[in-house]
């Protein structure tokens, strides 16, 4: 798994670009599943660092939801149903999108196998304002 500290050389990187250009291309929310207007929201697993992840721990997330997660612990990606280091683990599955970067039918079904794997009860909590 890539990490920060030895490909920080990549920041805004043609590759960096064009994976979030595309990611936002998609239109369907990593975790939602919405077709709506998307953010690019990077997989922290550190707090306080002030470093963003690897440009390849980036998952494509509505507002709402990527609002919810940036202001939530270290624990928001477990209660998702992604804990972090788990074979489920949010970055092997942002892994897989930027190996299928410019191939909309691979990250297709990429993200509808994550949509899968959500805590679907968790997300409606966000959406409807009760998480």
């Amino acid at each position: 798994m890539h990490t920060s500290r030895n490909l920080r050389d990549e920041r805004w990187s043609t590759q960096e670009k064009r994976h979030f250009a595309f990611l936002q291309s998609l239109r369907r929310c990593a975790l939602s599943g919405a077709s709506v207007e998307l953010e690019v929201a990077h997989i922290r697993v550190h707090t306080g660092m002030a470093l963003k992840p690897h440009w390849r721990h980036v998952l494509p997330l509505r507002h709402q939801i990527h609002i919810h997660q940036e202001k939530s612990g270290l624990d928001w990606w477990e209660k998702a149903g992604f804990p972090i280091g788990s074979d489920n683990d949010p970055r092997i599955w942002a892994e897989r999108l930027a190996e299928a970067t410019g191939n909309p039918e691979a990250c297709d079904d990429t993200l509808r196998d994550m949509l899968g794997q959500t805590n679907r009860d968790f997300i409606y909590q966000i959406m409807t304002g009760r998480a």
